[in-house]
């Protein structure tokens, strides 16, 4: 067989690890149900327990002040001068819920606990059966060592274990005289081979004993023999534990929730067996092109796989459920290595539909141990971290690994001088064997174009898994999981696009480097992803769209967000630049060879790029101008703050259009391109806003500098997120990127950012709320319980601070040691500052009801009065002026009134009186 030019496909990190590591956290994740299953059997009150705290949560978030409530809400987006209505209501949204957790807190922490005792029961076991397996499947099996029947056998497998790097020579056996084929097993650092018979007694033979040992080796070195028994261990122990809730379910009285949880179970189990013996096929391509890699080439095993028994001819029920690929699809991935790189529909399916299971479950058990800290808001993105390194390197690295192989095989074939063999022609045209049936199709991964099998796969692997996953068996989900699976829909094609540029700057690379900046790129990106898919679907559970929109508006200011968001962008605009013309193949990508010119990356270089960001951005700040001069000067704040969301919404479409243009015109990288184009496009048409603004009457400060740049960035990756999948509809025609005459596709973009900006323009009041006044929530109980709070919370709160103040002052005054100016410094510093810092605290406090918002006014009069009095109390001691002396006097005299009314008011009798609304009279 002809080597010549031959790929590498391990040069890039195998996503098959990745894909166990998922399948490990799905069972244990299916443990931690189990635990939390029991807990609820033995703790049977939950079911009264929460909905009295969600009562009670609901009644006293509505009596909150807005700086409980900010306490409450925790971090959060940073609210912009003038949008505290909105914020208002997302904080007591937030704050309900954090009230509501803060009663079921101790519920929750015992559910947490038996959740973890049940992942910690579930692995133990696993591995007390991993350990125990050896032992029995040697005793089962009647296996033999090799060594006193075969030594010289068995030195030669110490030969090639030494050749293959391995410091410790695994214990070899014979298996029974009907073997055919070897296989592996044991634990780290006490590996076992298993050899035919028929095998072992021709050891002599360089063209069957080694091979075969080669590739078990390759196992072990691999690192997927521990993988693979492990997750058969931990199916053999979650399995009955699963079971048991059934049983226990069905012989209760209450049998509503069998009919949820058996077909969640059910499916679980027959996901897990189909994921499971499709990574077991995975895992075989990888220890082939290892062993071939070690024998010198794929000719000695390839002769091997021909003796091999055909079964080809299995149905397709039966090739999903087997253990090992075809033999003919063993040679076909020999013969072309990038065959086995590519991200199949099930390959996505699977992974993101363990990702989905897990990420309730995870969130559920994370939120019960940070209860205590009052970080609850970390559960859902310390699982969207976990989840999306998983994801990412399972689907997001394999896309980029399929990409860079793909690209690396055509560039040899191209500077060949051929399409290559016969059988490798298909694939050169996007098509590659089937292998088990003999039929071409389709080649997977690698560009936006080939990219849908692995995107569609993702998508319905999210929603399938949260739909199964074991947290939903108590309720009915809402349709707003579809958002988590359009968001991974979304990264995949992203990531696909992001992967070819990725291939346009592989010469300027080195190998490791390559790798790890891919799977760190790759893990920002779907982390991200989930993540956001996540918070849009509890906001619009929670608050619905006002609170959303209003989260969109203000999460920019997190850094974490545009920190994680930028990762992709840099990765994206660095290999556009490194890509350059003259690069040859990298030698680490190849086995043999050669090297090849590489590929120039064509319309999606920066000449292609700049221009379409720039005349979308130039489209959005026209519209933006129009807009300001059709509707003249602002009439309010409120209609000045609307407009200024309203710009940010027309900065984000545009760089939605850029994105869009340059995914059409570069189908195969343009999904990639559009982390650079869009980001660009938001920051010409911020800095358009902010000139625009200049012309009618604005200052460009730096505040309104750093609050208008990271917003167009970030909603319009969100933006971007969600529109990327229309560029997997978008077909690369010819070998070239697609043409638009002379004047390229500027034109088009400014088109489609006018349109865009247009768009957003005209569902501004969706968007950004009408501009007028923000309506106060309905009285009735929330007023009473706002009174009664008033009054036995607060009101005693407000009083002792200010009585804590006044007797400073009487300390001070009463000191006969002390100097005039000596007491106006003590009392600027000891008296006045707690003061203002009252009087800022009372200011800010905004009650809802009628009666509640008289009295509090009152009590913010006296304050102010006596802060005025003491300030020029102050400076008569300091000045000995008379005048300020008898001004103080005649303001405390106005502060004495404003407290005789608001005492009346919050301890009085009368109809409008504190204590008779808070008792609902």
């Amino acid at each position: 067989m002809d080597t010549s030019g031959r790929p590498y496909a391990l040069a890039y990190p195998s996503p098959t690890p990745s894909r166990f590591v998922l399948l490990l956290a799905a069972l244990l994740s299916a443990g931690a149900f189990a635990g939390s299953q029991a807990h609820d059997r033995l703790h049977g009150d939950w079911l009264t327990v929460v909905p009295r705290c969600e009562s009670e949560a609901r009644e006293r978030a509505a009596a909150l002040t807005p700086a409980g409530r900010r306490e409450l809400a925790g971090p959060g987006p940073v609210t912009v001068s003038g949008t505290e209505g909105q914020a208002g209501r997302y904080e007591a949204a937030m704050a309900e819920h954090a009230l509501a957790g803060r009663c079921l807190e101790p519920h929750r922490r015992r559910e947490a606990g038996y959740a973890f005792a049940g992942a910690a029961g579930a692995g133990t076991a696993g591995l007390a059966v991993l350990l125990l397996a050896p032992a029995v499947i040697e005793r089962r099996r009647r296996l033999r060592r090799l060594g006193p029947v075969l030594p010289q056998a068995a030195a030669r497998v110490a030969e090639l274990a030494a050749e293959s790097g391995m410091t410790r020579v695994p214990v070899v056996f014979l298996g029974a005289a009907t073997l055919r084929d070897g296989y592996g097993y044991g634990r780290p650092g006490r590996y076992r081979i298993v050899l035919p018979q028929a095998v072992a007694v021709r050891w002599r033979s360089r063209d069957l004993f080694d091979p075969l040992v080669r590739h078990e080796l390759a196992h072990i070195v691999h690192g997927d023999v521990t993988l693979a028994w492990l997750a058969r261990s931990l199916g053999y122990v979650v399995a009955p534990m699963l079971v048991l809730p059934l049983v226990v379910i069905a012989l209760s009285g209450d049998r509503g929730l069998l009919p949820g949880f058996l077909w969640r179970v059910v499916l679980l189990g027959a996901t897990t067996a189909l994921v499971s013996r499709a990574l077991l096929r995975s895992r075989e391509h990888d220890a082939d092109l290892r062993a071939a890699r070690a024998g010198g080439g794929p000719e000695g095993f390839t002769a091997i796989l021909g003796r091999a028994r055909a079964c080809d001819a299995l149905s397709w029920h039966r090739r999903l459920l087997a253990f090992h690929p075809s033999p003919a699809r063993r040679r076909a991935v020999l013969a072309r290595p990038e065959l086995a790189t590519g991200v199949t529909f099930l390959d996505a399916f699977a992974g993101a539909f363990l990702a989905a299971l897990t990420i309730p479950l995870l969130t559920s058990g994370l939120t019960g141990l940070l209860f205590a800290s009052g970080r609850t808001d970390l559960a859902v993105a310390a699982a969207a971290v976990l989840m999306g390194l998983l994801l990412g390197g399972s689907v997001g690295l394999g896309l980029w690994r399929s990409a860079l192989l793909h690209r690396t095989a055509s560039v040899q074939r191209a500077g060949a001088g051929g399409p290559g063999p016969p059988h490798a022609q298909g694939a050169a045209h996007g098509q590659v064997p089937a292998g088990e049936t003999g039929r071409p199709r389709p080649a997977p991964g690698g560009g936006a174009g080939r990219s849908w099998p692995a995107a569609g796969g993702v998508a319905a692997g999210l929603v399938a898994g949260q739909l199964a996953s074991l947290a939903q068996t108590d309720g009915n989900p809402s349709w707003t999981i579809v958002l988590v699976a359009w968001a991974g829909l979304g990264a995949t094609a992203l990531a696909a696009g992001l992967g070819e540029l990725w291939a346009d700057a592989a010469p300027a690379m080195a190998r490791r480097a390559s790798w790890m900046i891919a799977l760190a790129v790759n893990w920002a990106l779907f982390a991200v992803a989930l993540w956001f898919g996540s918070q849009l679907n509890v906001l619009l559970d929670v608050g619905g769209w006002e609170i959303t929109r209003w989260w969109m508006a203000n999460m920019p200011l997190t850094w974490p967000a545009t920190a994680a968001v930028a990762a992709p962008a840099a990765a994206a605009t660095w290999a556009l630049f490194a890509a350059r013309r003259g690069g040859v193949t990298p030698a680490w990508l190849l086995e043999s060879g050669e090297p090849r010119p590489w590929q120039a990356p064509g319309q999606a270089g920066p000449r292609g790029i700049v221009p379409i960001a720039v005349f979308a951005a130039l489209a959005g700040i026209v519209a933006m101008l129009v807009f300001r001069l059709v509707m003249g000067p602002a009439g309010s704040d409120a209609v000045r703050l609307q407009r200024f969301f309203l710009s940010m919404w027309v900065c984000a479409a545009v760089v939605v259009a850029a994105a869009l243009v340059i995914a059409l015109a570069s189908p195969r990288r343009g999904l990639g391109a559009a982390l650079i184009a869009g980001p660009l496009a938001g920051l010409v048409a911020g800095a358009g806003y902010i000139g625009v603004d200049g012309l009618f009457g604005g200052r460009p400060t730096l505040i309104l500098v750093a609050e208008v740049v990271p917003r167009p960035l970030l909603i319009g990756f969100v933006l971007v997120l969600f529109a990327a999948p229309a560029g997997l509809l978008v077909r690369r025609r010819g070998p070239g990127p697609r043409r638009r005459g002379r004047l390229g596709w500027w034109p088009a973009a400014a088109v489609l950012g006018l349109v865009a900006a247009g768009t957003v323009i005209a569902a501004r009041v969706p968007l950004t709320g009408s501009g007028g006044p923000v309506p106060s929530p309905p009285g009735g109980t929330a007023t009473r319980a706002e009174a009664s709070y008033y009054i036995h919370d607060l009101a005693p709160e407000l009083v002792s601070r200010f009585q804590d103040a006044r007797t400073a002052r009487a300390g001070i005054d009463a000191d006969p040691d002390a100097d005039g100016r000596t007491k106006a410094a003590r009392m600027r510093t000891e008296v006045l500052v707690p003061l203002r810092a009252l009087l800022a605290d009372a200011q800010a406090y905004r009650p809802v009801g009628v009666e509640t918002r008289a009295a509090h006014r009152d009590w913010v009069a006296l304050v102010q009065a006596e802060t005025g009095a003491f300030e020029l109390l102050a400076t008569a001691w300091e000045t000995g002026d008379e005048a300020a002396s008898r001004e103080a006097a005649v303001r405390e005299q106005e502060a004495l009134r404003h407290l005789t009314a608001w005492g009346e008011k919050v301890t009085g009798d009368c109809a409008t009186c504190l204590p008779t609304v808070a008792g609902g009279g």
